[in-house]
């Protein structure tokens, strides 16, 4: 890893900031859910669904309001530790596999 070499994402041109800023908000969701639904959680998530379905919804809308605002926070504290060029290029497979940028970036 090359620190000086990091752009941070209000610099970068590869795609559009609001375009890149949507793909990484929903990307660092998809990974925090994959994180949490990681051995150590199933038993949680087997007790959520012993819950009756109308309970069921509102645990998990709870849950993905969290994941959303740790996504936020996340993406904050990359952005202003200069990191978060570095995040999108590590994870840009993810981040693109949610719809591709622009058209113009594609490197497979």
């Amino acid at each position: 890893m090359r620190p000086n070499n990091i752009v941070p994402l209000k610099q970068s041109t590869s795609v559009p900031t609001k375009e890149m800023a949507d793909l990484l908000q929903v990307g660092t969701e998809l990974l925090l859910y994959q994180a949490i639904r990681n051995e150590t959680y199933h038993p949680f998530l087997f007790l959520v669904d012993t819950l009756p379905k109308e309970k069921q919804k509102g645990l998990l809308s709870c849950r993905r309001q969290a994941v959303t605002y740790l996504a936020h926070l996340f993406i904050e504290h990359l952005r202003q530790s200069n990191l978060l060029e570095n995040y999108w290029q590590e994870n840009k497979h993810i981040f693109c596999s949610l719809g591709e940028p622009d058209g113009s970036d594609d490197h497979g």
